[in-house]
């Protein structure tokens, strides 16, 4: 089956968009690890990779404090969302496994909500794909009964419905603005449009883009 982990804020993590497209030819081995990020009640001795059948669950597992600047549609959160004319990148990475580990919700308490899953062993991505999230990109609503005897603090958990994503060559033509493709706009972690500092000295898109368009 396939299975799926979303790489996020991936403009820190990478030097420049081509270093990041670099990064997608030649997938690397996944070594299992225990995440900085897990959440109270949860497994903190186990070393996985964590995945989901689908983006929609890669989502609702990081639960969307980290997509705030992509929630426009989203009851209660459109006033984080980033403005029109902008959009984000993310690495989806996929797996082709057999039988991934299901964790129980004495695991990960949010587990039978979100349909995490866990690879224990060494993994290779079969497909790493750099694709953009716009302001109004989640589908998504909050639940009308909490599980408090689960998690007390599920009241900032939705149900992801649908994520749209666009190819880089959609949002090329689309003249959507990122850093890292003309410079202009912000970055996915960007609060409250605070104004961004980027090198004038890292190429963008928007540079070669005019010579094969």
């Amino acid at each position: 089956m396939f299975v799926y982990h979303v790489e996020r804020d991936i403009e820190h993590r990478y030097i420049s968009v081509f270093d990041a497209l670099e990064s997608l030819e030649n997938p690397r081995p996944w070594a299992p690890h225990v995440s900085r990020n897990t959440m109270p009640g949860e497994d903190t001795t186990t070393p996985r990779i964590c995945v989901a059948g689908s983006i929609e669950e890669c989502f609702m597992g990081c639960t969307l404090s980290p997509f705030l600047r992509c929630c426009a549609n989203v009851l209660g959160m459109s006033r984080y969302a980033g403005p029109n004319g902008e959009a984000y990148p993310i690495i989806v990475n996929t797996f082709d496994v057999d039988n991934p580990y299901a964790p129980s919700a004495y695991e990960v308490p949010d587990a039978p909500y979100t349909g995490e899953l866990w690879l224990v062993e060494e993994s290779i991505p079969i497909r790493r794909e750099l694709l953009w999230l716009t302001p109004d990109a989640i589908e998504a609503y909050g639940q009308k009964e909490y599980p408090h005897e689960v998690w007390p603090e599920w009241e900032d958990f939705y149900i992801v419905n649908h994520v749209n994503l666009l190819t880089t060559e959609e949002v090329m033509r689309m003249k959507l603005n990122h850093p890292w493709l003309n410079r202009q706009g912000h970055t996915l972690d960007s609060r409250r449009n605070a104004s961004l500092f980027w090198s004038r000295e890292l190429r963008c898109l928007a540079d070669v883009w005019r010579k094969v368009a």
